[in-house]
């Protein structure tokens, strides 16, 4: 039995087609949609803990909701951001779990949705430090997910179908 699970091993380590493109990801979406509702809802946001006395609390929180459609230069808003706060954290580019930013303000998911006010989330901690999060995306649970969100899952379950495919292939070539 060892043997045969390192001899299946090395043969799938040869042959295995690890590459997985955008364009299969999507293929494999489209076709499961209904295994990528989320349970939990999902943001893009940028947090940043400030501050309370900072000259540049107000450009920091401003910075926070710009995006790049608005044509300014996105790297003079991460060196201020950087620069002006604490902690700076971009999640802007991908999504992540409400849970994951709530917990920056000692809060839950589905209290951090309720705070939420035209897109920001503000709260002073006990130290009089400004806590800002400014949410550009949400995705409710129960709601199919973005793809992004779900991409390491997909490209999970392809490698895997892959392997199967494969080592079944080579117990029907040995048979």
């Amino acid at each position: 039995a060892l043997l045969k699970y390192r001899y299946e091993q090395s043969y799938v380590n040869q042959r295995l087609d690890t590459t997985i493109t955008d364009t299969q990801i999507q293929k494999y979406y489209d076709a499961h949609k209904d295994q990528f509702v989320l349970t939990v809802p999902v943001v893009r946001a940028r947090f940043a803990q400030v501050d309370g006395k900072s000259p540049y609390l107000a450009q920091v929180r401003k910075y926070l909701a710009a995006g790049t459609e608005d044509g300014q230069d996105f790297e003079s808003i991460d060196t201020l951001a950087v620069s002006s706060a604490r902690i700076y954290k971009d999640y802007g580019d991908r999504w992540i779990g409400v849970a994951e930013i709530a917990g920056e303000f000692g809060m839950d998911g589905q209290a951090f949705l309720s705070a939420r006010r035209n897109g920001y989330v503000e709260k002073t901690d006990e130290d009089g430090n400004r806590l800002i999060a400014y949410v550009r995306d949400i995705v409710q649970s129960g709601q199919n997910g973005p793809v992004e969100y779900f991409a390491d899952r997909i490209k999970d379950i392809i490698l895997s179908t892959r392997t199967q495919a494969l080592l079944a292939s080579l117990e029907q070539n040995l048979l």
